[in-house]
């Protein structure tokens, strides 16, 4: 189980490539999922979310992309790209001006802010000191100078279309309950998420909240955690008896239990672990993934507490913590 505390995203410096002045990218920043960015009118977009030094997590809630990629650059590696053209290599390959790059052949970089190559690339063999070369078709365009590449720590793709296939078949809008969790290289200076959001053909794409940060490790929850729902829907009986009723959100409850180590000194997890409750309370949203395994997906949760208790006298070494968590959408 993990728990991103504390969290360091960074609001300033950060920018989307598309954006509805209605729906800001602020609104990403906030703890309200359903209080989202939305791009200007397109199915397609790229967040660049900044990110404080001190990080190796982040999660991403509420958003009706269909595929994601996230790729982790660090702030202090970025450069710019010259103010010159694309050069056609042949071959399949292309010439990226950038004078005393420092790139080695098979490194991964990113390359943004271009019309025809961003995205994750491999430095090929044949890159000189001022020019990167990469496999991609080759189409004209002469750079700005504003665009951008950094060497890649981590990139990850994510196909949200599966998070929908536990069912949420009948809610008012099953796309807002699509996320991700990526855990990434620590890295000890600021760096910057770069994701590219993909949703279906007609749709305008659109992210609820992001939280990035360390992520605190703990076992995994015990198998009694039982999964339940929780319905925000409108039910009243009128003068006449007949039973109004309007179908809204439903959330996910959960009930877990964890055996926590219980010392006095940097290996304890449960004064740790009961110290993120008072910070966050039962009033106060954060992201959790309750069970790390290879279905990060699904396992993922924005949540608050909903009550807690724990038996510090389990054993000398060990306080059994049963807690409920209750899903912000």
């Amino acid at each position: 189980m993990k728990i991103i505390n504390p969290e360091r995203q960074n609001e300033t410096g950060s920018t989307a490539s598309s954006t509805d002045s209605d729906f800001p990218l602020a609104n990403i920043f906030d703890n309200h999922p359903r209080n989202v960015w939305k791009a200007d009118s397109t199915n397609e977009a790229t967040l660049r979310l900044k990110i404080k030094a001190l990080s190796n997590t982040l999660a991403l809630f509420g958003t009706n992309a269909d595929d994601v990629i996230c790729t982790i650059t660090k702030d202090e590696d970025e450069q710019n790209i010259d103010n010159a053209a694309a050069v056609d290599k042949g071959g399949g390959k292309v010439g990226i001006p950038c004078i005393g790059h420092g790139y080695s052949t098979a490194d991964e970089i990113l390359l943004n802010g271009t019309t025809n190559y961003d995205g994750v690339q491999t430095v090929d063999a044949t890159s000189s000191d001022d020019e990167i070369v990469i496999t991609a078709t080759y189409a004209a365009e002469n750079f700005a100078g504003t665009e951008t590449v950094a060497e890649v720590q981590d990139t990850e793709t994510f196909d949200l279309q599966v998070v929908d296939t536990y069912g949420r078949f009948f809610a008012d809008d099953p796309k807002v309950y699509r996320r991700f969790w990526m855990d990434y290289t620590y890295q000890l200076v600021a760096c910057t998420a770069t994701i590219k959001l993909s949703a279906a053909t007609g749709d305008i794409v659109n992210a609820g909240t992001f939280k990035a940060g360390t992520s605190l490790e703990y076992p995994n929850v015990k198998y009694d955690l039982t999964e339940g729902r929780k319905s925000y829907g409108i039910k009243k009986r009128m003068n006449n008896a007949s039973l109004y009723g309007r179908t809204r959100n439903i959330v996910r409850l959960f009930s877990c239990s964890v055996l926590l180590k219980r010392s006095f000194d940097a290996t304890d997890q449960y004064y740790i672990f009961m110290d993120v409750y008072d910070q966050f309370g039962e009033e106060q949203p954060f992201a959790a993934l309750l069970v790390d395994d290879e279905n990060n997906l699904n396992w993922s949760v924005y949540c608050t507490f909903a009550g807690i208790s724990s038996n510090p006298g389990h054993s000398p070494k060990y306080a059994l913590v049963k807690f409920d968590l209750e899903e912000e959408v």
